[in-house]
């Protein structure tokens, strides 16, 4: 049986973001994260994907992606609510309830997070 009475939690840069120690059956600790998701400010003449409508109430619109781009779709607590592959340059937003939200997409070597509204 082993026994561990310590914890670190590590940013990516490998510095110590929360630490504990000596605690007995439960510690609790509350941290907030930030920069985990973001989009990023792009002129419209340097944008390599972009999406439309916004905010959209069904499809939403992909361009300038492969036919093997794939996609994830958090919602504002950084849950991903959808992910799959952009079928025909589009993606079914349907489904999802009216607010925020953030598509990451990736296609080949490109990879941009765009926030959108559904609506």
């Amino acid at each position: 049986m082993f026994h561990f009475d310590y914890y670190r939690i590590l940013n990516s840069a490998g510095k110590v973001v929360v630490a504990g120690n000596n605690f007995t059956t439960s510690q609790q600790r509350i941290f907030k994260v930030t920069g985990a998701l973001s989009t990023k400010e792009i002129r419209k003449d340097k944008a390599v994907i972009g999406i439309y409508p916004n905010p959209v109430n069904d499809v939403l619109n992909i361009t300038k992606v492969s036919d093997k781009a794939t996609f994830e779709i958090y919602n504002t607590l950084g849950q991903i609510v959808k992910k799959g592959t952009i079928d025909n340059n589009k993606i079914n937003v349907s489904e999802l309830l009216k607010g925020d939200y953030i598509i990451a997409i990736k296609d080949e070597k490109i990879s941009e997070n765009i926030k959108f509204i559904k609506k």
